[in-house]
């Protein structure tokens, strides 16, 4: 990820993120107050993303959701300090935290969340240029996916 390059005059607190429009054009997360922007998702990536959600769904006990990319605040710092947000590529959330964040708003909270999965995707070969040891550029990796937890959804 990359840092914004028009960033607010100063560190955003996880309430003025949570307040900021629903991004068009990318995906946003806050590092430490900074809006950090990843580049979109390649075609594979949206495919895993897609059978995972599909996969998981059906399994999922009643009191839990399965969401894909919502933002969840870490909760790592008080309020009033800057703060951290990501966006798992799929989130297993209880359904009493999104209840609470309907009626309070802001964002799923960490605690909220029974599963977190990050699909993560190779990036493609760097470009090759002819010499006199390499004859052909070597193909990209495949799409891989991962979990950031192993433990199943409660």
């Amino acid at each position: 990820m990359t840092a914004l390059p028009l960033q607010p005059p100063r560190l955003l607190t996880v309430a003025e993120f949570a307040a900021l429009p629903e991004a068009l054009d990318g995906r946003y997360e806050l590092q430490e107050g900074h809006i950090i922007m990843a580049p979109p998702p390649i075609p594979e990536h949206q495919r895993c993303l897609r059978q995972l959600l599909i996969g998981l769904t059906p399994r999922t006990p009643g009191h839990l959701e399965v969401l894909p990319e919502v933002g969840v605040d870490l909760g790592l710092v008080a309020g009033h300090r800057p703060g951290f947000v990501r966006i798992p590529d799929i989130s297993v959330v209880t359904r009493a935290g999104l209840e609470r964040r309907t009626r309070e708003g802001g964002l799923i909270r960490a605690s909220e969340v029974v599963l977190a999965i990050e699909i993560v995707s190779e990036a493609p070969a760097a470009p090759t240029t002819p010499s006199s040891t390499t004859s052909t550029p070597t193909p990209a990796s495949p799409v891989t996916g991962s979990s950031r937890s192993t433990t199943a959804p409660r």
